[in-house]
């Protein structure tokens, strides 16, 4: 069966591969050391907590249908959603200075 729910949690990784991961539907790589996250093979990925990591980048263009995002506690400095119109809940605080560039369409009802 393909897989569709992955829990990496707080094991330190710095690096993750989702290349066959395509029927990906929810991802937690929360508390690691990842500096960068692919999710241009991951186009279901309905929800993402990539929280307390080293990330300074996020490109959420593949993944039209998520609805639930935290990338707080990150070195984020721009987050652009404009792909997402599902998108609703966004838990971001703790990075740089992030400037969120929501989109027309996008509905985030707690951020």
């Amino acid at each position: 069966p393909a897989l569709t729910y992955l829990n990496c949690m707080s094991n330190r990784l710095t690096w993750l591969d989702l290349s066959n991961a395509v029927e990906l539907d929810e991802l937690n790589v929360g508390d690691n050391k990842l500096s960068r996250l692919d999710l241009s093979q991951v186009p279901k990925l309905t929800r993402l907590v990539c929280e307390s990591n080293k990330l300074k980048k996020l490109n959420l263009s593949k993944v039209p249908a998520l609805s639930y995002l935290w990338c707080n506690n990150n070195l984020l400095t721009k987050l652009n959603i404009q792909k997402c119109p599902n998108l609703t809940e966004i838990v971001c605080d703790s990075n740089v200075h992030i400037i969120h560039n929501p989109g027309q369409n996008v509905k985030v009802t707690r951020i």
